[in-house]
């Protein structure tokens, strides 16, 4: 595939992936719920396996002689940016709230977590 191919294919891709970092890094900040899987539910389980599988020891050391083109590469840039942009963002969004929501309303909350719990067990087996 042509770079050119790829940046379009990447720009597809890109809202798609913010939300299922929105959904993990909301997974996240639940108790009992897992971002992985998320991740697996919606598909992407694999490639963010192979994306992390990526840091190695050339990774390493194209980050320390300050290759960042050669880091982006090696980490699948154009999935795990928009990927990490979607749960950090989650994830600072949502913590406080769902503090405050264990503390104002702990036995619904508490009852609706379990409910997710059950429900990516079954998702997932």
């Amino acid at each position: 595939m042509k770079e050119t191919e790829l940046l379009t294919e990447g720009k597809r891709r890109t809202p798609g992936l913010v939300l299922r970092g929105l959904c993990m890094g909301t997974a996240d900040v639940i108790p009992g719920v897992s971002g992985g899987t998320i991740a697996l539910i919606t598909g992407i389980y694999d490639e963010l396996v192979g994306t992390i599988a990526a840091v190695d020891q050339r990774l390493v050391s194209a980050l320390v002689r300050g290759r960042l083109i050669e880091v982006l590469h090696r980490v699948n840039a154009p999935f795990l940016v928009p990927l990490l942009c979607g749960v950090g963002l989650a994830i600072a969004s949502l913590a406080k709230f769902i503090t405050w929501l264990l503390v104002a309303h702990p036995q619904p909350v508490w009852g609706f977590f379990t409910g997710l719990i059950l429900a990516s067990a079954l998702v997932v087996a």
